[in-house]
């Protein structure tokens, strides 16, 4: 544990919030100097974490404004609640603590931010029902400064804002995106700019692949079916989403094939109007096709809200949802029985994670995912523009081989992401 690199990045994290939200920073004092645990709790804790702790500011009082450290989490726990917490006791006594108390981000059963004491990582548990699994199975464990450095990151990237003091005086209201001061946005103007870049360069690395052929020309090039104004009725696509943003930033860019990844091909106009939810989530934006050939398994659990195809998670602007640039790929069969494929925090595909030694099954919509926890916030779709990326890196690395009409290969082709030579092609990077 770099205990100084994460001091640093609380205390900026702690600054830069109190400072921002239009109030007098005073130096407050560290967590050690405040708290003065006993000798007896002192003995409890890790080497670096009690550097680390007497380098860390506790979050100074203000009885006019409560504050919280960030959207997610209140603050350091105090010396009692951090090596006192049965739940983390269960999954293995004297192990863990609870280094950040929750804030009160929703009115669920809410926990917090855990410590190892054996591995020095940490991981945001969003429920005290999920403590023992996420501490069991140690998919989402992660060195914390990389969890303050992702919480600077959703700062920088407008993800979450400061509000002011004097901007937002019904300070007894708590919302769905306000936990005193921090506002937390469904989609930001940079996550559509990387969807919409992360489409570009997918595009590009086929169109230069298509033009490098021998044989006849490709077909001319047409505009994607978004150019077309019928493309956004307001009860299928409403402005200010996620869905409409990105859906407009990609409408000017111009194909000469069908399919963007193996067997997953764009849609025509009517195609995309024909939704099988029309005016609900999720939104399919991009089509599978398949023969009778295709394997084919029913939903996961018997019943599912996505059918067969790729997808924003949510386009409904009235939903309460942390992230609305979510990505869904619905395959038509399940993917990591062999139980070598992996979500981005290193969890299998299709396990029932409460159980101790879960066996793999498989699922149909897992891939790319995060799992049950991604260590910084609470459970949420991958990001669009996470798997565009993946996808043209594929292309890119001739992973990927592609034809006249774009990527080749079938939708079969996602069967690799369960077999050891390839596997690790088929997942993002485990971040916020």
């Amino acid at each position: 544990m770099d205990y100084q690199r994460c001091a640093d990045l609380h205390n900026e994290i702690m600054y830069r919030g109190w400072t921002e939200s239009d109030r007098d920073w005073l130096q407050p004092q560290t967590w050690w100097q405040h708290q003065a645990p006993s000798p007896e709790t002192a003995s409890q804790l890790s080497p670096s974490l009690i550097e680390f702790l007497k380098r860390a500011y506790l979050r100074p009082n203000d009885s006019r404004y409560p504050y919280c450290f960030f959207y997610y989490l209140g603050g350091l726990a105090s010396a009692d609640d951090m090596i006192s917490n049965g739940f983390l006791d269960i999954a293995e006594k004297n192990r863990y603590v609870l280094l950040y108390m929750t804030s009160p981000w929703n009115l669920d059963d809410k926990f917090g931010l855990a410590f190892d004491l054996h591995t020095s990582t940490a991981t945001f548990i969003p429920n005290y029902n999920e403590a023992v699994e996420i501490c069991q199975h140690r998919w989402s464990w992660l060195p914390l400064e990389v969890i303050l450095e992702g919480y600077l990151d959703m700062l920088n990237e407008g993800k979450v804002r400061i509000v002011p003091v004097t901007e937002r005086q019904d300070w007894d209201y708590e919302g769905p995106t306000l936990v005193r001061p921090w506002q937390l946005y469904p989609y930001t103007p940079i996550d559509v700019q990387k969807a919409a870049s992360a489409m570009k360069r997918l595009v590009d690395a086929i169109d230069t692949r298509i033009h490098a052929l021998p044989g006849p020309a490709a077909e001319p090039y047409t505009y994607l079916p978004w150019h077309d104004p019928d493309a956004f009725p307001d009860e299928l696509v409403p402005a200010s989403t996620f869905a409409y943003d990105f859906l407009k930033a990609i409408s000017d860019i111009r194909v000469r094939f069908r399919y963007i990844a193996p067997g997953i091909r764009i849609p025509t106009l009517d195609e995309f109007l024909n939704q099988a939810y029309y005016g609900g989530d999720p939104l399919h934006i991009f089509i599978i096709e398949t023969t009778d050939d295709t394997p084919s398994d029913g939903p996961d659990y018997g019943w599912s809200q996505y059918t067969i195809g790729v997808q924003i998670t949510h386009a409904n602007p009235y939903d309460d949802r942390h992230f609305t640039n979510e990505f869904h790929l619905e395959l038509p069969f399940r993917v990591g029985g062999n139980g070598l494929a992996k979500q981005s925090s290193g969890q299998p595909l299709g396990i029932d994670p409460e159980k101790e030694n879960p066996v793999p099954k498989g699922s149909r919509g897992e891939l790319y995912q995060a799992g049950m926890s991604n260590g910084f916030t609470d459970y949420h779709g991958v990001q669009v523009h996470k798997v565009l990326e993946n996808w043209a890196g594929m292309v890119e690395r001739g992973d990927w081989e592609v034809g006249v009409d774009g990527v080749l290969g079938g939708i079969e082709k996602f069967m690799e992401a369960d077999t050891e030579e390839h596997w690790e092609k088929y997942t993002v990077p485990h971040s916020w």
